[in-house]
């Protein structure tokens, strides 16, 4: 991969969290039917849940992604 395309562990946090808020909030007001504001606050725990889990991965010693 070029240098330039590959993807530092804080960057690949910094997505997943930023998708993770979006899908979730989403997913609240369209499915659930709740206000913006209540969906964007319920969607912070499963943000930074996955955007912990995406960097723990990208950091892990040994695997070349």
């Amino acid at each position: 991969m070029a240098p330039a395309l590959q993807t530092t562990p804080p960057q690949a946090a910094a997505v997943a969290f930023v998708a993770g808020v979006l899908a979730v909030t989403v997913f609240g007001v369209v499915v659930a039917g709740d206000s913006v504001e209540r969906a964007a606050l319920g969607s912070l725990g499963y943000a930074v849940g996955g955007a912990i889990g995406v960097y723990i991965a990208y950091a892990a010693p040994g695997i070349d992604l």
